[in-house]
């Protein structure tokens, strides 16, 4: 294999990984994970999502097309207000 497709290919796998390892760890600390129908559609990139979270004062953390709660009633707002 070319030096490049591998390089691709060990950027993808620690994307895969990373992203697996997050959502085992919010799992064992009790975060409730939001899975959203969008990539896009995360408080890293949407702005009125982002602002809202932040003047609520809601503890998250987001990636890929997730976000984890800390508390269960955050996401449970979150849904009903966002989806």
């Amino acid at each position: 294999m070319m030096d490049i497709e591998q390089h691709i290919l060990d950027i993808v796998a620690k994307k895969i990984s990373d992203s697996i390892d997050k959502e085992v760890l919010y799992n064992a600390m009790g975060w409730t994970i939001v899975n959203l129908p969008h990539p896009w559609y995360i408080p890293s990139v949407s702005g009125n999502v982002k602002d809202w979270l932040k003047e609520a004062k809601i503890e998250y953390d987001s990636w890929d097309s997730k976000i984890a709660f800390k508390e269960g009633s955050d996401a449970t707002f979150f849904l009903l207000k966002w989806t």
